[in-house]
């Protein structure tokens, strides 16, 4: 990690419950976060959660805790 730079992380999944799960691990961390409720091809529901990491700390957090969830996210990691 480089210092004052943020990392985005965006985590993409059709499961409001899993969003929800993750959003409080992120709330209880004090991460930075948006919800986006969007729609498949298909105009399924899904949610993308953008995550605002400012520290190798808080990325180690997010990495955890996809370790651990049975939950596969789409992941995007933008710099």
């Amino acid at each position: 990690y480089e210092k004052d730079i943020m990392w985005t992380n965006i985590l993409t999944c059709d499961n409001a419950d899993d969003i929800n799960d993750l959003c409080f691990v992120l709330k209880k961390n004090r991460i930075k976060y948006i919800v986006n409720r969007s729609y498949t091809r298909d105009w399924q529901d899904t949610y993308s959660v953008l995550i605002f990491s400012m520290n190798k700390q808080e990325s180690n957090i997010i990495d955890k805790y996809l370790s651990i969830t049975k939950t596969k996210y789409l992941r995007q990691i933008l710099k």
